[in-house]
């Protein structure tokens, strides 16, 4: 069987663009773009896969010899890159990604999408009821208001804004909003100390963690020392999933701690101004109260005065 040969194809600007692309979902998701079954080894396949794909595909692949190809316009379920960062990501993995050259993006277009990525605003948030962090992106500057900030929320959580209830140190994100002029540039946050969301119409929590999928094998008693390399390698890889993982558990713990805390000291602090209100209204009460009693007897007073008055008088008094 003749091997298959490649059209020969000028390189161009354009060529270092596609490659980018293609780094950069390497660097996202640990593998290849674009893969045939067997592997990059199948050149007839990979070159069929690379300039039949759909506009607005990143990545297409094989799940048997010979079977159709799967594209793909977002990033793997399995990707470890939040949503939030992958929904900014996807618009400039497909112009990168393009077959057609005309609609590949240019260098300048690359510079400015890639600067506007790097200058948009990460904000760390804690979802209670799935006892998970989520990032969202602001533009700095168009969205630094707690309208977008909730959009953003929405569009991971499915949590409407009315039903959000957002907490951040110790006090409700809203009121805080308001102490600061109406904007977000005061908020600060890290994976440690993030906005806390609970939805206000669902007092259900479950974690949904991912849980890892690799496992640690075991060392044959017979030494090779490169089988045993890549066995070390493998479990090497496999601890740090693990570590990753139960970094993520721990802090999610101590973050429901946190949580259960902050709603206390939130609770707390609204009942001591339904309080202080309750006062404000019974002192008033009292007040209206002292105010018709003397008005009472001011009316008795007048009363007692009608049989001193002439009777001729009298009735046009009353």
């Amino acid at each position: 069987m003749a091997a298959f040969q490649v059209p020969q194809r000028k390189f161009s600007e354009s060529t270092d663009l596609w490659s980018i692309g293609v780094t950069l979902y390497h660097v996202c998701t640990g593998r290849l773009p674009f893969m045939p079954f067997e592997g990059t080894e199948n050149f007839k396949t990979m070159h069929h896969i690379i300039t039949k794909k759909p506009s607005g595909a990143i990545s297409g692949g094989q799940t048997k010899i010979g079977g159709p190809v799967e594209w793909r316009n977002a990033l793997p379920d399995d990707c470890l890159i939040s949503q939030g960062l992958q929904k900014t990501l996807t618009p400039l993995l497909a112009t990168l990604l393009e077959t057609d050259t005309k609609k590949r993006c240019s260098f300048a277009q690359f510079f400015a999408l890639s600067e506007q990525i790097v200058d948009r605003r990460k904000v760390h948030i804690f979802y209670v009821n799935e006892v998970k962090a989520i990032r969202v992106y602001l533009n700095c500057g168009t969205e630094d208001t707690l309208p977008a900030l909730q959009m953003h929320i929405s569009e991971q959580t499915s949590i409407c804004p009315e039903n959000q209830l957002l907490f951040f140190k110790d006090s409700s994100l809203g009121l805080l909003v308001e102490q600061n002029n109406g904007t977000l540039s005061f908020c600060k946050t890290n994976e440690a100390n993030p906005i806390l969301l609970c939805d206000r119409e669902d007092n259900n929590v479950e974690a949904k963690w991912r849980l890892p999928t690799v496992r640690f094998l075991a060392f044959p008693n017979q030494v090779n020392v490169l089988e045993d390399g890549k066995l070390a390698k493998h479990n090497l890889q496999t601890g740090h999933v693990y570590r990753r993982q139960l970094e993520v558990i721990n802090r999610s713990i101590a973050l429901m701690t946190t949580t259960a805390l902050t709603v206390n000291q939130v609770v707390i602090g609204q009942l001591m101004g339904v309080s202080r209100e309750v006062l404000q209204i019974k002192s008033v009460i009292n007040s209206l109260g002292h105010q018709f009693r003397m008005m009472e007897a001011f009316h008795k007073s007048c009363r007692s005065f009608i049989p001193l008055i002439p009777r001729k008088d009298r009735k046009s008094v009353v």
